[in-house]
């Protein structure tokens, strides 16, 4: 379930920022690093998940981007050295 996976995105990214020393505040400050989507997904509001929804939603496209199991940009930079 896409939904399941957005809140585990956003999980994942909440705990990036808070490992950080971000915290929740109501606006955006990186000064003093707050940020209002730091909070629990359920809480988020609709834009907010959405970002969540994207990036999961977004796994399949980059996962196909791959070669010999090595993500593209590898094989292209193994493919420039010279040998």
């Amino acid at each position: 379930d896409l939904d399941m996976l957005a809140a585990m995105e956003h999980a994942r990214w909440m705990a990036s920022r808070v490992v950080s020393g971000w915290r929740y505040g109501p606006q955006r400050d990186d000064r003093e690093m707050f940020h209002p989507d730091v909070k629990p997904y359920a809480e988020l509001d609709a834009d907010a998940r959405r970002k969540d929804f994207d990036q999961v939603a977004a796994i399949p496209a980059q996962l196909a981007h791959t070669a010999n199991g090595q993500p593209a940009f590898a094989v292209l930079f193994f493919r420039s050295m010279p040998m």
